[in-house]
């Protein structure tokens, strides 16, 4: 006698604790679904069987209507036909009119789809002044990506606490602003024990970006300020 072993039989079984129960268990599945033999277990093992027993009963029924086979019905089964093609009827006829007459309205010079739907015509042309290049990312990922190029790595996220920091200070700093701050942070960690720190993570961190943009401005001050010394 053959029965379905389900999905959910493998949940119930790693619910119980147990190992030496889990197995007894999944033996009485077993012996129950092809011999019919009852585990005679006692609670709570006869609780948890019980809601076991009545897809096994109604799987070995299903089975057994079937016998194994092809379902019901389909052996002798002709195979569907195919669609029959669709008739070609000229733009006259479809408009009510003969080839001799002028149709009852014009027929239409726009482009239809087979289902029906008119073909929208050149983007390009119905919108003159639309620009052809693609738009920019976000302003978080233009500064990821100004991390990576500065620094030789590959990160391809960040937390969303970073990514919010970034797209509220978009207007109040610019990416070439972030990049020099990568770099100031990249030669200030250097050879320090903070080296490790050089990520999204710490740089667009809601608690330093701001302070790390300023401290890099004032830096680039500090040295135009110097070079007009030279």
């Amino acid at each position: 006698m053959n029965f379905t072993c389900f999905d959910k039989f493998k949940g119930v079984l790693d619910s119980i604790p147990d190992e030496g129960d889990r197995m007894r268990m999944a033996l009485a599945i077993i012996e129950y679904g092809t011999e019919g033999k009852d585990p005679g277990f006692g609670y709570p093992m006869s609780a948890i069987f019980e809601g076991m027993r009545e897809d096994i009963d109604n799987s070995r029924d299903a089975r057994a209507n079937n016998k194994g086979g092809r379902p019901r019905g389909s052996r002798n089964k002709a195979p569907a036909a195919p669609p029959a093609p669709a008739a070609e009827v000229s733009c006259h006829e479809k408009n009510g009119g003969s080839e001799n007459e002028k149709p009852p309205f014009p027929v239409s010079e726009t482009p239809v789809s087979e289902n029906g739907n008119p073909i929208q015509a050149n983007t390009d042309q119905a919108n003159p002044g639309q620009s052809k290049e693609n738009p920019l990312p976000p302003f978080p990922d233009l500064c990821l990506m100004a991390l990576n190029e500065e620094l030789g790595t590959a990160f391809t996220t960040m937390p969303a606490k970073c990514r919010r920091t970034l797209e509220r200070s978009e207007g109040a700093a610019t990416v070439e602003e972030v990049r020099e701050m990568v770099r100031h942070k990249r030669d200030e960690f250097r050879g320090t024990q903070f080296r490790g720190c050089l990520t999204p993570n710490t740089l667009f961190s809601p608690d330093h970006f701001e302070q790390y943009v300023h401290q890099a401005r004032e830096e680039g001050k500090e040295a135009a300020r110097y070079a007009c010394y030279d």
